[in-house]
C-alpha cells in the first residue's frame, strides 16, 4: 500500500559508589563531565539554541524555529528559563550563545509574544549593569539575564529543541531469516505512522500524502501502517528474508509533516 502510495505521491556503562561520585564531583567543578571522552553540557543546558537566522518580530517565529532545528522545536518561554535556571543564569547564557553584555534574542513570555501591541518580548544579557531608560519586566539573579520588549527588531530567537521522533531497530545490524523490532518513540500520538526504507541510501524524496520529506533515495514501505498509541509510539515487528544477506539498507519512519532519523544498517 505504501509503495503504492509512495509512487502515487512520486517522492515519498571496579569503582566504589563512593570513589565514582567524587570523580564525578570532581568533573562538576572543572565544568566538564566525560562520558565517553566526549563532553557535555549541563543537562537541561542542550534543550536550549540560538537560531543561526536573525529575524523581525513581525516573522513567523515558530515556523523559523522548526525550519533550522526540526519540528521538536519551540520558541522558548522567559518563564521556563528562570524557573528552570535561576542561580545558574550565567552558565545558561553562555552554553546558549549569550556570551557578551548586550547579547540578546527573541522570546515568549507566559506563551504571549507581545508585552504591547507592538513591543514584542526578547532576552539581554546584563551581567548586573542595566542600560539606561531600559524597561526591565523582568530579570534573573540581579539582572545578569533580563526581559525586555522593543519592535523593529532584528535578532536570532532562542528556542527550545524538545526530544524529536526517534526510530530505533533490533538487533542491529539486522539478521537474516529473523525477525527485527522497529521503534518509533515520541512521535505524535495515535496517528498513522510509515515505516520505510532504501536500498540506495540517503536522499531526498517528497511523500505528498503526509507533506514530508524523507531522507531517503528510492523509498519503499517496510510495512504496514501503524498507529502510534498515545504516546507516540509505535512498534512493527518485522521478518528478514533469507535472500537478503550482505545488503546495506536505510531506515525511517513519517507521520504527517514528521519525521524521524535515519537509521542505516545491514543485514548479516
Amino acid at each position: 500500500m505504501f509503495r503504492r502510495e509512495l509512487k502515487k505521491a512520486t517522492y515519498i556503562k571496579s569503582y566504589s559508589l563512593h570513589r565514582i561520585n567524587c570523580l564525578i564531583r570532581l568533573l562538576m567543578f572543572a565544568g566538564i563531565i566525560f562520558i565517553g571522552c566526549v563532553s557535555s553540557v549541563r543537562a537541561g543546558f542542550d534543550e536550549y539554541a540560538l537560531t543561526q537566522g536573525y529575524y523581525s518580530e513581525l516573522d513567523d517565529l515558530d515556523a523559523a524555529v522548526k525550519k533550522e532545528f526540526g519540528p521538536g522545536a519551540e520558541v522558548a518561554d522567559w518563564e521556563d528559563i528562570k524557573q528552570e535556571f535561576s542561580g545558574e543564569i550565567a552558565a545558561f547564557c553562555d552554553a546558549v550563545g549569550l556570551v557578551n553584555y548586550r547579547d540578546n534574542a527573541m522570546c515568549y513570555r507566559n506563551g504571549q509574544k507581545w508585552w504591547s501591541s507592538s513591543r514584542h518580548y526578547f532576552v539581554e544579557r546584563h551581567n548586573g549593569n542595566v542600560p539606561g531608560g531600559w524597561l526591565v519586566h523582568s530579570h534573573i539573579n540581579n539582572h545578569t539575564l533580563d526581559l525586555g520588549s522593543w519592535y523593529g527588531l532584528n535578532q536570532r530567537i532562542i528556542a527550545r529543541v524538545l526530544p524529536g521522533p526517534t526510530l530505533t531497530i533490533n538487533p542491529d545490524p539486522l539478521f537474516a531469516d529473523q525477525y527485527a523490532t522497529f521503534t518509533v518513540t515520541q512521535g505524535n500520538p495515535t496517528t498513522v505512522t510509515y515505516l520505510a526504507y532504501s536500498l540506495n541510501g540517503s536522499g531526498s524524496t517528497y511523500v505528498s500524502f503526509l507533506d514530508v520529506t524523507l531522507d531517503l533515495f528510492n523509498p519503499k514501505q517496510a510495512n504496514v501502517g501503524k498507529i502510534s498509541d498515545s504516546q507516540g509510539t509505535a512498534i512493527w515487528v518485522v521478518f528478514v528474508p533469507a535472500t537478503s544477506v550482505g545488503y546495506s539498507v536505510w531506515f525511517q519512519a513519517a507521520q504527517y509533516s514528521m519525521v524521524t532519523n535515519v537509521v542505516a544498517t545491514s543485514i548479516q
